[in-house]
């Protein structure tokens, strides 16, 4: 049975990337507050390798664009503190988690404490709460943030998919919905 997402001391995070793989690293990331909706951090990042024509087909961030930026060792410390004793929310988890571990560890930051993350995976929270069920994978269907959002009839006009600031918000708002639709049952 899915619970609501309790939202006090939480974090929503979110990462746009060079790519899928495992030499990857984040171009652009953001965290909210879960509760307020408070911008904490959004950065975009110069990376170490280039951004793939693919991953900036889908996220709109081209090398051109970072090429000035910060790197991410230089806000390293900050997503530890701002992830430190908070739950952190993130639709996908495993991929944000693993992509910021894989980046930290590219820019000689230490990993550690990226790696024992209090994480909840809103992806999966969601399909479970959208039901619909995979028999070859044995699961649920996991649904794109943007589908989910439909889904439950939240406006999203206001924000722009697969920029990681605007894709915090689209899971705010999507656990907001999906919270009160489980008070009301």
């Amino acid at each position: 049975m899915v619970k609501k997402i309790k939202l006090k001391n939480t974090v929503i995070l979110d990462t746009e990337t060079t790519g899928l793989g495992d030499e990857d690293e984040i171009v652009q990331i953001a965290s909210i507050d879960g509760f307020t909706g408070k911008i904490l951090l959004n950065e975009k990042l110069k990376p170490i390798k280039s951004i793939s024509k693919s991953a900036s087909n889908i996220h709109g961030i081209t090398n051109e664009e970072v090429k000035d930026c910060i790197t991410y060792q230089s806000i390293h410390e900050k997503v530890v503190k701002l992830t430190a004793g908070k739950k952190v929310l993130i639709y996908n988890a495993e991929f944000d988690q693993r992509i910021t571990y894989q980046t930290a560890v590219l820019h000689d930051c230490n990993s550690e404490k990226i790696e024992k993350w209090d994480m909840f995976c809103v992806m999966e929270w969601y399909s479970e709460y959208y039901d619909c069920w995979n028999d070859y994978f044995d699961n649920y269907t996991w649904q794109k943030l943007t589908s989910a959002a439909r889904q439950q009839r939240i406006d999203i006009s206001d924000l722009s998919a697969h920029e990681a600031w605007s894709d915090c918000e689209i899971t705010r708002r999507l656990i907001h919905a999906v919270n009160l639709e489980l008070t009301l049952k």
